[in-house]
This record gives C-alpha cells, structure tokens and sequence, in this order.
C-alpha cells in the first residue's frame, strides 16, 4: 500500500479524534496569528510613544528658548526705559534753572 493511502487510512480510521485534533490546530494557529497581531499592534503603539516624547521634548525646548529670549528682550527694554527716564531726568533738572531765570525775568 502507497504512504499516501496509509495516512488517508489513518484519517479515516482516526475519525473524530483526528478531526478534533485538526480544529485544535486550526484554533492554535487563529490564536496565533491574533496574538502576532497584538504583538504588533503593541510595538506600534511603543512607537508611536516614542514619537510623542520626541515631540513634547522639542516642544519644552522650544519653551524654554522662547521664554529666555521674552526675557531677554524684556530686560533689555526695562534697561532702555530706565536710560530714557535718567535722560528725561538729566534734560529737566537742566533746563529747570533757564526755566526759573525766564519766569523770574517775567
């Protein structure tokens, strides 16, 4: 008897056994194929975290360069405000005796 008509006999003579054996096979492998696919799902997902803090780094970088430069330039108005205001100063208490000698020749 060829092998090919010894399995097909042994099939057949197995019956239900071989049958339930072949569905716990079929089932094995759809569990599987859906736990690969958790698998990538879940490296998909450490991923896409991964991305989400490169991002939220770059975006706290940024921050903290934008927030040092307002400070800079608000520094350095503070600094221009504080030398107009000493100027103002400086040309008023200068011209306050012209303005007494010209009140006073009134």
């Amino acid at each position: 008897m060829p092998p090919l008509t010894r399995r097909r006999n042994a099939i057949v003579s197995g019956g239900d056994a071989v049958m339930a054996r072949l569905k716990a096979l079929k089932d094995a492998k759809a569990d599987a194929d859906e736990a690969y696919e958790n698998l990538r799902l879940g490296h998909d997902a450490v991923r896409a975290m991964g991305d989400v803090q490169a991002r939220e780094q770059a975006v706290m970088d940024t921050t903290a360069s934008a927030r040092a430069e307002a400070e800079r330039i608000v520094a350095e108005a503070r600094a221009d405000a504080e030398r107009m205001i000493a100027a103002a100063k400086a040309d008023g208490a200068a011209a306050l005796p012209r303005w007494r000698a010209v009140d006073l020749a009134a």
